[in-house]
């Protein structure tokens, strides 16, 4: 006996977008709406796959409550490799390989569950809140670098974050144990690392030594301080901080490095910037779409847009049911059930 697509479309899902620093998670109705507040969790938090699946679970059985719905279907966007119904493993994220997430999901829930790259399920929310279809490539950034393609309507994700930028014997290391990859260059992660490396004593100082006076510490919090996070670092060059503004051209010029190769290859020439990096897409856009068009070959040229869609990863998370991402079928009799306590 088979649901109607037309039925199913009208129920209740939770979307879980699980980011190197955040798990966020939605109640999404049949229009593709978030409905209430999203749920966050620091990813951190997380020791184990066994923890990982406890704790999504209970974000959904949460939201459920909340907002007094039941829940339909389960979708859940991972970064890394994905692999029948298997989280094969993630970079960013230590002590989650080979997770049975949708196995062990479905122990806990009477939820269908669906499970993909989370770079492809940003990508289908921004693909389905589109006025003009069109192909692009979806760029996610924030501790690592997702891609997902979408051509023809159809998202496919690729790990384009782990394409090699540099050969050199000092090449950076990257979140999976390889050298020289993108994402060790273009991440927001990777600008926080080479600021730090760039500035390290001093900032070494502001953070942790306890020995210095206030006042001098005060001091150097004022002139270092703005190098805390990637956010602070955009924040300092959109006041017209010349040092970090130098930092985020290095890191424009790597990502465009990456995005002109990708751009080159799949003969796409739009991109769609995504992830936490995206706000602050008016200090950097510009300067990477002139990047990327220096790089291409010549003859094409690139558009860089960004997201349109808040909470695009939960939002695609929960329409994964109608792309075909279905892993986990439950008996009929149960819709409409809340999950399991």
């Amino acid at each position: 006996m088979s649901i109607k697509k037309e039925l199913y479309q009208e129920l209740y899902k939770v979307g879980i977008d699980v980011g190197g620093s955040t798990i966020k998670a939605g109640v999404v109705d049949g229009k593709g709406q978030i409905v209430g507040d999203v749920e966050t969790i620091p990813t951190q938090l997380i020791k184990d796959g066994e923890g990982f699946v406890k704790a999504i679970a209970g974000l959904a059985n949460k939201l459920a409550m909340q907002n007094g719905v039941s829940i339909q279907s389960i979708g859940v966007g991972l970064p890394g490799l994905i692999k029948d119904g298997v989280w094969v493993n993630s970079p960013n994220i230590p002590n989650c390989n080979n997770v049975n997430v949708v196995r062990e999901l479905g122990r806990l829930t009477d939820a269908f569950i669906y499970i993909a790259n989370d770079a492809k399920t940003a990508a289908i929310a921004e693909f389905e809140a589109m006025k003009d279809k069109k192909d692009f490539i979806y760029v996610t950034i924030g501790t690592g670098i997702g891609f997902a393609k979408v051509e023809n309507g159809k998202a496919v994700n690729f790990e384009g974050g782990h394409q090699t930028i540099d050969k050199t014997e000092t090449a950076l290391m990257c979140g999976c144990g390889k050298k020289g990859h993108l994402e060790a260059y273009a991440s927001s992660k990777a600008l926080e690392n080479i600021a730090r490396q760039t500035y390290g004593t001093l900032h070494t100082i502001v953070a942790g030594n306890q020995g210095l006076f206030n006042e001098f510490k005060e001091y150097l919090r004022s002139m270092y301080g703005w190098m805390q996070s990637s956010k602070t670092i955009y924040e300092a060059a959109r006041n017209g901080n010349g040092t970090a503004s130098g930092l985020i051209s290095e890191q424009m010029d790597n990502l465009a490095e990456g995005l002109a190769t990708v751009a080159d290859i799949t003969g796409i020439s739009n991109f769609v910037i995504g992830g936490a990096m995206a706000k602050s897409f008016d200090v950097f856009g510009k300067m990477l779409e002139k990047n990327i068009n220096d790089k291409v070959f010549k003859g094409t040229k690139c558009e860089v847009g960004q997201a349109q869609v808040e909470h695009n990863g939960v939002i695609g998370a929960s329409l994964l049911w109608k792309y075909g991402e279905k892993v986990k079928v439950r008996s009929v009799n149960k819709i409409g059930k809340n999950l399991k306590k």
